[in-house]
């Protein structure tokens, strides 16, 4: 049983994942390359407009954005391989500050291309289209599937279990609905952005 839990644990890690779009991936995509923390930054140097930027760190982290973007253009003027180093400076700057905004640590920029998986993806292309209608599509399917597989670990459990008339037979039944249940309840309280104290709910 131990066994089946831990995939199915597995399985709604894997589903809060995609439900919440996961934080630490969403930040760690705007790490890269060709991420939108980095595509803003290319935006206002090629236009020589650093407002384009700015709405992606916080108003503390302003002054430092400014001051590296103007010694950029200085410098990216000066030749090919001037303007490169100069870029990714700014990048890179850019990146650290709207980090540190979230409070969190700036460990490099991450190459361009990295798969972030489909519910990102997604995500941006809803955002773009201004049309949610494939995202929800996307997030029905991971959650169906999700609680079809639990739900029929659990009853194998319970339909196993109920060949034994036993006391330990029947904890594991208790056990595994009460899983199933937290489960659900799991599920239905990330999407509602609420806590739930596992001491509330008894049998």
């Amino acid at each position: 049983m131990k066994k089946i839990f831990s995939r199915t644990i597995l399985m709604g890690t894997m589903i809060f994942a995609v439900i919440t779009l996961n934080s630490k991936v969403a930040e760690a995509h705007c790490d890269s390359v060709d991420g939108p923390v980095v595509s803003a930054a290319k935006k206002a140097l090629n236009s020589k407009d650093v407002k384009l930027v700015l709405p992606y760190v916080n108003e503390d982290g302003e002054h430092e954005v400014e001051d590296a973007f103007k010694k950029v253009l200085l410098i990216r003027n000066k030749g090919i391989e001037e303007k490169e180093v100069a870029d990714r400076y700014f990048y890179e700057t850019v990146v650290r500050v709207h980090r540190k905004g979230e409070g969190a640590a700036f460990e490099g920029l991450k190459p361009a291309g990295t798969d972030y998986g489909p519910a990102l993806k997604t995500a941006e292309d809803a955002l773009e289209k201004r049309s949610d209608k494939y995202l929800k599509k996307l997030l029905r399917k991971h959650l169906d599937e999700a609680i079809e597989d639990r739900f029929k670990e659990t009853m194998e459990i319970i339909k196993l279990e109920s060949k034994n008339d036993s006391v330990a037979a029947k904890r594991k039944i208790v056990e595994a609905e009460f899983e199933f249940e937290k489960y659900i309840l799991g599920i239905a309280n990330s999407i509602q952005g609420t806590e739930h104290n596992e001491g509330e709910h008894k049998h």
